[in-house]
């Protein structure tokens, strides 16, 4: 916020006190800590600051853009990925929506190697492996930016276009984001074709983390999931939707092994409302004699 860096003593769950500080010069939207330096995304710019002494932060480098607006801020190995609006994409009007990569290993003067349009900047999550960055836009989805080369950050695929993403984090081949009333799981092995496995109701999560199988929403309180089940879900390839009448037909391709079984979820108004259908079937389609039109399907498999 306007107070810029506060540093915590959690070494007390119950009572968390306030150690240090470090006031940046803009408004401090974002935060990232990695080992002893804390990147804060202040809108004004990113900043590198040293946390050794808790009790005094010391600011290591920036990268000040005048005409960009810096507001999260997610780092893997020597890059920082920053999102916001930025001045440097023609977008035809206005600032566009970007992601921006920094190389942060000298951190007294990080720089910027490259950056791409995307869709919306309200969160996002690195995998493990720094290949790619997860970001997640309020009505635009989950889009997957393939980070390879620095320079040249590509989005290689768009998912879950619907509802209002809050956050997204990742962790190994998943995504996990916080949409509406709901935490949605996305296996993202293969990036350029992440597929849903699962969601959670929520209490209208909009931030979140995620260590091993548990994923952590803050919204209207904490919530805690057990995401192993929905880790062990496949969902089905090549799911088509055709308008039959006043209903919708439903098909998709069977997931490979024994004892697969189907659940199918609708949300009629785009909006993470989601109903049940269909579960525990071994058919590969469904008729759905929809009273309304739906906006969305989801249909995941569940392994015996």
């Amino acid at each position: 916020g306007d107070s810029g860096l506060r540093v915590l003593d959690i070494s007390n769950p119950a009572a968390p006190t306030e150690v240090g500080f470090y006031d940046t010069p803009g408004y401090a939207a974002g935060v990232a800590v990695v080992d002893n330096h804390a990147y804060v995304a202040d809108q004004s710019g990113l900043r590198v600051i040293d946390v050794t002494n808790p009790a005094a932060p010391e600011l290591r480098g920036s990268v000040v853009d005048e005409w960009d607006v810096y507001l999260n801020v997610a780092v893997s190995g020597s890059h920082a990925y920053v999102t916001g609006l930025t001045s440097h994409i023609d977008c035809g009007e206005g600032d566009c929506f970007g992601l921006t990569v920094m190389d942060i290993t000298d951190s007294d003067a990080p720089w910027v190697t490259g950056l791409c349009r995307v869709a919306g900047i309200q969160g996002l999550g690195v995998s493990g492996n720094g290949r790619y960055v997860g970001v997640s836009a309020f009505n635009a989805g989950l889009q997957m930016v393939d980070v390879t080369d620095p320079a040249s950050p590509t989005v290689v695929s768009s998912c879950c276009c619907y509802g209002s993403y809050s956050n997204v984090a990742v962790t190994g081949n998943y995504a996990y984001a916080a949409s509406g009333s709901y935490t949605l799981v996305v296996n993202i092995s293969d990036p350029v074709n992440p597929v849903v496995t699962g969601f959670y109701y929520g209490p209208f999560p909009v931030g979140i983390a995620v260590s091993g199988n548990y994923a952590y929403t803050v919204g209207e309180q904490l919530a805690i999931y057990d995401c192993s089940e929905a880790m062990q879900v496949a969902a089905p390839e090549h799911l088509v939707i055709l308008p039959m009448g006043e209903n919708v037909g439903l098909r998709w391709n069977a997931v490979p092994g024994p004892g697969i079984q189907y659940n199918v979820f609708c949300d009629s108004t785009a909006g993470g409302a989601f109903t049940q259908l269909l579960g525990t079937t071994t058919d590969t389609s469904f008729v759905d004699d929809a009273t309304a039109l739906k906006k969305f399907y989801v249909v995941t498999a569940e392994r015996p």
